[in-house]
């Protein structure tokens, strides 16, 4: 692994030694287009919207109940996971 890759996107990745092969064995996950990580870097959902956070427009925000559960507001039991930015 490239001793400076501790995940980003993919032109960073190669900058650092990491060949793009690599990428895509068990020792990174694919977080969104362009962005991977190393494996099991990701625990919780404020780790998941920084990663996100280096591969949006810089005007992107968190919304919905993505910013509803980062400001540790209640959400319904069972209310859908998924990020919305």
């Amino acid at each position: 692994m490239g001793k400076d890759f501790v995940g980003g996107r993919v032109s960073h990745a190669e900058a650092c030694g990491v060949a793009r092969h690599r990428l895509r064995t068990g020792d990174f996950e694919r977080l969104a287009h362009d962005l991977y990580l190393p494996v099991g870097s990701v625990q919780t959902l404020t780790d998941h919207c920084r990663a996100l956070a280096c591969v949006l427009p810089p005007e992107a925000v968190f919304t919905h109940s993505t910013a509803a559960r980062l400001l540790g507001l209640p959400l319904p039991t069972g209310y859908p996971r998924d990020i919305h930015a």
